[in-house]
């Protein structure tokens, strides 16, 4: 997925960047993307499910390092865990219609 770095909070503490926010937290949704690390590498995920602090999500980078998942699969991952978050640049109206997110 290539993003634009505006679109992109970026949300690690280890990395001297704020933690998620409890508002940001609540506010995430299935289909939206998050960043995770594991193993030394940072990829995105696509968020399926959300039950509590606990997301289901489906790797979505063809990954370099040895995970014990791969691109397509289905992981568990929590809130906590999460180092960025896309926020979408385009919303859909109650028409239907798209219109640009004001920034």
């Amino acid at each position: 997925m290539k993003e634009p770095m505006d679109n992109i909070r970026m949300c690690c503490p280890e990395c001297g960047l704020e933690p998620l926010t409890d508002l940001e937290k609540d506010s995430l949704y299935a289909g939206q993307f998050v960043k995770i690390v594991d193993n030394g590498e940072r990829f995105w995920l696509r968020i399926l499910f959300i039950q509590g602090d606990r997301l289901t999500c489906r790797v979505e980078n063809d990954l370099i390092r040895e995970h014990s998942f791969k691109c397509n699969d289905v992981i568990e991952v929590t809130k906590d865990e999460l180092i960025g978050v896309f926020i979408e640049p385009i919303r859909a109206l109650e028409d239907g219609h798209i219109a640009s997110t004001p920034k």
